[in-house]
């Protein structure tokens, strides 16, 4: 299914391809050729529901292609939809069996909520006719019910993953909250006049992953004002300049925000042309301008207001809604909630102590559910009574994201200084999220438990929340607990690493409990290809150098399709190595001018842009008050164009500082990671 289209993998390893077939309003003759031209063209994610009456011929024509030996079942991804007529816990397997019927089909990859509210109708096989005929009622939702009948069809066998639609904040964090299977994919309207910028975030945070409807503005509607979204003089200049369709730049700005498409139409023309949209790239300024269309609710088409009961109401603040407006029903139960603003949210969190690791702190959740906190004190160089300054100052202001390495060899001061909290009850270990990483000097599987359990040792801790391969190349040194010294004297030499045979001992720490999860660092994307082929666990996290001269898009983008968070190392641009031109990083004009804009620092500056991209960031410092300030970077948001600016910065291979070349030799061993463009 996935050989060739760009896919958007589940928390539950599934792979959903990034554009796919929108069914809405498609049906009789017209579905059938656009079924047939999209399959032809290579379409292999099919979008429908129950709703749009078109199930049984989509199951025709998808019989006709598995009969014919053209296609298999497992070639396609196809996503369909209870409808809000039956939001009813026991009404979910019998409603999911009719629309596996109509479509042939014995499960679905994906089943979706369609509406948090319910209605009933008196005839649930024409439900139009009876909404049309005034033959329906309000039928109040137990959400947290209903999400139990969908995790049942996931039970069953019936759908490979769950998912919603139309659902807001805090609906999705009653699900999350209650739900034993949680939800895969969150289906809202998203377009270039309504980008859904805070509940995208949340969906990342939460490792949600998100398909947008009419994401081409829904033409055939009327706009409040302006031109229609197809029409706007922005992407009319930026389509020209590509020599592409206004359609295709709209689709591939989706795409590069990483939001799944389903774009819909029945001419066959079109179709074609909205799939060819992988031959091109907008680049940052042509995202930032795209991002600027944003209507926030002025933009939003479907109200479903055509429902006598629907009424609006203005949120404050920032809103997260699924709606960006809420619906208030007079006779519904699920009346959205004012929704909180997060930015600011960490305000509070430099006074907080022993509140809970990720009470406060925005997380970066891994594949395997754990948390990792998107800030943490980086402790390279970091030695006695500095490392001692140093940790205690962060753990007061808030911190909860210790980041250390056998290399760094203070992993004995931290341990002494994390058990003092400990004892004194102002932390528990679970409140932590701690980070060690294997020595290059023991790139051998046989090793990796017994270096382990030294940083253990040191640490005072019974496990790692996150254990990483420091680096690819191995070496062999005559004392490993004085590598510096064994170093400087010459008294090492190369020792080939078999990443692969590595791995096997990684995982092992896993499954001995010392280790929650494990990762990889500056490794290359051609290294991390031949850790997934050969793994049982899969890296959970990447560490390299981004910066703002160094910004890794590629290989940012190639984690991020394989559901591996990324930690960058020097946020700041390692002020204190000399650049091969212009000032450092945290002097550079631009980030200067912005930072006056909002009355922060550089450092602060540079941080949350690498926030905002969903960088995990380890800035070091032994200055308490600079502690504080890398930390004081949640109640500020940098604009797009202020993100392209700082995008723009980015140097590629000249901007990077770390490439070990000081070791005589190094850029000749096989697994070198720097040759390859990322």
């Amino acid at each position: 299914m996935t050989a060739k289209i760009p896919c958007v993998e589940l928390f539950t390893g599934q792979k959903m391809p990034i554009i796919g077939l929108g069914t809405f309003q498609a049906k009789d003759d017209d579905i059938r050729v656009a079924l047939n031209t999209a399959l032809e063209c290579g379409y292999r994610h099919i979008d429908t529901a129950f709703e749009y009456a078109n199930e049984e011929v989509i199951g025709e024509v998808l019989s006709e292609w598995f009969e014919s030996g053209r296609l298999k079942r497992e070639d396609l991804f196809i996503t369909t939809k209870l409808p809000f007529i039956s939001n009813r816990e026991e009404d979910v397997s019998r409603i999911l069996q009719k629309s596996l019927d109509w479509l042939r089909i014995s499960y679905v990859d994906l089943y979706l909520i369609h509406f948090p509210c319910g209605v009933k109708v008196k005839n649930e096989l024409d439900m139009s006719s009876s909404i049309e005929r005034g033959e329906w009622s309000f039928d109040p939702t137990d959400l947290e019910a209903l999400w139990r009948g969908m995790e049942a069809q996931v039970d069953s066998g019936k759908a490979k993953s769950i998912g919603i639609s139309n659902f807001n904040s805090k609906q999705i964090e009653r699900i999350m909250k209650a739900s034993r299977i949680k939800p895969a994919n969150l289906q809202v309207e998203i377009n270039g006049y309504h980008i859904q910028k805070e509940l995208r975030n949340l969906c990342e945070q939460n490792n949600i992953a998100v398909c947008g409807y009419a994401p081409l503005g829904a033409p055939y509607q009327e706009n409040v004002e302006g031109p229609i979204l197809l029409e706007n003089p922005v992407v009319l200049k930026i389509a020209a300049q590509h020599k592409k369709t206004s359609a295709q730049v709209l689709l591939r700005y989706m795409i590069q925000l990483n939001i799944i498409v389903i774009p819909k139409s029945s001419k066959a023309e079109r179709i074609k042309e909205n799939f060819e949209v992988f031959n091109f790239e907008l680049t940052a300024e042509e995202m930032a301008e795209l991002n600027n269309l944003d209507r926030g609710k002025k933009g939003k088409l479907f109200t479903f207001t055509f429902l006598k009961g629907f009424t609006l109401a203005v949120l404050m603040d920032t809103e997260y809604s699924g709606f960006v407006s809420s619906y208030l029903m007079s006779q519904n139960i699920e009346v959205s909630l004012r929704l909180q603003q997060i930015r600011g949210e960490m305000e509070s969190a430099t006074s907080a102590t022993s509140a809970g690791m990720t009470a406060k702190i925005p997380c970066v959740e891994f594949f395997n559910g754990q948390k990792m906190p998107i800030i943490g004190l980086g402790t390279f160089q970091a030695k006695d009574d500095d490392l001692r300054v140093a940790l205690n100052a962060a753990l007061e202001c808030g911190y909860r994201h210790i980041d250390a390495a056998f290399e760094y060899v203070n992993e004995e001061g931290i341990g002494e200084v994390l058990s003092e909290w400990f004892k004194s009850g102002r932390l528990k270990r679970e409140d932590l999220f701690i980070t060690t990483k294997l020595p290059f000097i023991s790139n051998r599987e046989e090793d990796v438990s017994r270096i382990l359990q030294k940083s253990l040792d040191w640490l005072r801790v019974s496990y790692v929340d996150l254990y990483l391969i420091h680096f690819p190349c191995g070496i062999k040194v005559k004392n490993e607990l004085d590598m510096y010294s064994s170093l400087k004297r010459g008294e090492w030499s190369y020792d080939p690493t078999d990443i692969e045979a590595l791995w096997r001992g990684m995982e092992a720490q896993v499954d001995s409990g010392k280790a929650k999860a494990i990762g990889l660092s500056s490794f290359n994307s051609k290294q991390i290809e031949r850790i997934m082929k050969a793994s049982r666990i899969k890296p959970a996290n990447l560490q390299v150098e981004i910066h703002g001269y160094h910004i890794q898009k590629e290989l940012c983008n190639f984690c991020e399709q394989n559901n591996i968070t990324v930690c960058g190392f020097s946020p700041l641009g390692a002020p204190y190595l000399e650049i091969a031109e212009g000032p450092i990083l945290l002097e550079n004009p631009v980030v200067l001018k912005i930072a006056a804009q909002h009355k922060k620092t550089s450092a602060q500056v540079l941080l949350r842009h690498l926030i905002q991209r969903n960088v995990i960031v380890i800035p070091k410092s032994s200055n308490p008050e600079r502690i504080k300030e890398n930390f004081e970077v949640f109640n500020f948001e940098l604009t797009a164009e202020e993100m392209a600016e700082l995008n723009n910065l980015d140097r590629g291979k000249k901007g990077k500082t770390f490439t070990f070349a000081e070791m005589e030799g190094m850029e000749n061993q096989p697994e070198y990671p720097f040759h390859l463009p990322y």
